[in-house]
């Protein structure tokens, strides 16, 4: 076992211990080429205090299941690469969308507000609805 204990984060990434993992192999493979991957592992759960892979990738899965593991995963969503390969996809621009989202709410509200004023200001001008407006523009001179 190794002599070093490093500690896990509160929210540790299976994807990085995994590529920690990976590291260790291609550094135990420069001794001894017959290293695996599984034996790799086992040093990596070891430094962390677990007794194997298993335990560590259980520990992983146990802080990820709490609320602050699903709020971390909640902000990285918006992160992830998308399906084509890693290439961002313009057509995916979630914040854009929401920012687009809410100004056209604050656009429809103006236009909401516009009218109920020009209706206000109808009546307040004492224009009748039921008249023709030309009709109405003579009277008002």
């Amino acid at each position: 076992m190794p002599k070093t204990k490093r500690t896990l984060p509160s929210i540790p990434n299976s994807d990085h211990l995994r590529k920690q993992a990976k590291a260790r192999l291609a550094d135990m493979r420069r001794v001894l080429p017959s290293a695996r991957l599984a034996e790799a592992q086992h040093l990596v759960a070891c430094e962390y205090g677990h007794a194997n892979w298993a335990a560590l990738q259980a520990e992983v899965a146990r802080r990820s299941a709490g609320p602050a593991g699903r709020w971390a995963f909640v902000r990285r969503a918006h992160l992830a690469p998308s399906a084509r390969g890693g290439v961002p996809d313009p057509d995916d621009d979630q914040p854009g969308f929401v920012r687009a989202g809410a100004v056209a709410q604050i656009a429809f509200l103006l236009a909401v507000l516009a009218g109920v004023g020009t209706v206000m200001v109808t009546i307040g001008a004492g224009w009748s609805f039921n008249a023709p407006l030309f009709a109405q523009h003579r009277a008002a001179r």
